[in-house]
């Protein structure tokens, strides 16, 4: 006769439920929640629009070692 395998119950974030909760329950939250997610999506498709800007970003780099053979190149730094 095969053994039955049991499994220990799974557990899981309560977070997004006690969430949904909230906005079922509370109108205010409801709608400031709606205000943001269309807040959000304006910006987001602004930001689509929008031509990014080039951004140069400046880089220092150390190079520690011991010895001369463990010392790299300013071109392997550059590259």
């Amino acid at each position: 006769m095969a053994k039955k395998r049991t499994f220990a119950p799974r557990r899981r974030c309560g977070t997004m439920a006690a969430h949904m909760r909230l906005l079922e329950a509370y109108a205010p939250l409801r709608a400031r929640q709606a205000r943001l997610e269309q807040q959000t999506a304006r910006r987001r498709s602004e930001l689509a629009l929008a031509v990014p800007k080039l951004v140069t970003v400046k880089v220092v780099v150390n190079v520690v070692y011991r010895t001369e053979a463990q010392n790299v190149s300013n071109a392997q730094v550059k590259s």
